[in-house]
């Protein structure tokens, strides 16, 4: 609440400035044009440049409630570079406009997650560095990309990068959060190049996916729900080619086995093995 209110909160400074003089004081210096420190019947306090007896310039600004804005004020709004320490513990560092987080900013929040890069009127919006640790204390992993309204979103023919804490890495288009579109997903040696839908990697209608093992076999076919579903040719390292229907990763339904030597065995499988 505090965060999307804090223009309102700045412009009331002079409201109450002006109107309760009698409740509010300026404790030392000049707070009129010059440095000075002004305490509210609120508890709010402030500290710095003022102008027209205004807040203009560097200074601090504590409210009651432990919020802490320590930066530019422009006519008693917090204009320019600027510190927003929140109560939860969240710091907020770079490009203020109008008491809002806009343009280049790092957030670093309590929990360990880090922000750095562009900021639309307080939301994450532009190119970005997010660190993401869970509540655990854990890392998660490290997105490099696109942001659209708070959301790791790339624009079309975009693509970003997401590092995870395992050692797997994807490199591809985001959408609403999610690996979405052509990518191409790296672990421990295991490489799939294909589509993600919703974060998943999953085929529609006459595309195919190539999944290549680090021990050098290879997948070309469906995918559904993470899975090698549907039609596909799998080409182990020492030759062998299987090339029919696949289920649950596993040789499943109609297909055919070529061995290196050429001998044939065609039927139906079941979780890899032929039916006799």
């Amino acid at each position: 609440m505090q965060k999307n209110f804090l223009l309102i909160l700045f412009s009331l400074f002079f409201i109450s400035y002006s109107s309760y003089a009698q409740e509010n004081k300026c404790v030392s210096g000049d707070c009129a044009n010059g440095e000075g420190v002004y305490e509210f019947a609120n508890g709010d306090k402030y500290t710095g440049s003022f102008k027209d007896s205004k807040p203009h310039g560097k200074g601090v600004y504590t409210f009651a409630n432990g919020l802490i804005y320590d930066g530019e004020f422009v006519e008693s709004v917090p204009e320019g570079k600027g510190k927003f320490t929140y109560t939860n513990g969240d710091i907020y560092e770079g490009d203020i406009q109008k008491a809002q987080k806009h343009g280049k900013g790092k957030m670093t929040y309590a929990k360990g997650s880090v922000y750095d890069g562009d900021w639309v009127q307080n939301k994450k919006h532009g190119k970005a560095t997010y660190k993401i640790v869970l509540k655990s204390g854990k890392l998660y992993g490290t997105y490099v990309g696109n942001f659209v309204n708070n959301k790791m979103e790339t624009a079309e023919g975009d693509s970003a990068t997401f590092t995870y804490a395992s050692g797997k890495v994807y490199v591809g288009p985001y959408k609403a959060n999610k690996a979405h579109g052509i990518g191409k997903e790296t672990y421990k040696g295991n490489v799939y190049v294909g589509p993600f839908v919703k974060g998943k990697k999953q085929t529609a209608e006459g595309q195919t996916a190539t999944f290549t093992t680090a021990q050098g076999h290879k997948y070309v076919g469906a995918y559904t729900n993470n899975k090698r579903e549907g039609k596909g040719t799998f080409t182990l390292s020492n030759g062998d080619v299987y090339e029919g229907e696949f289920a649950n990763n596993k040789f499943n339904g109609q297909g055919t086995y070529t061995f290196a030597n050429g001998q044939k065995q065609s039927g139906n499988w079941v979780d890899g093995k032929m039916e006799q």
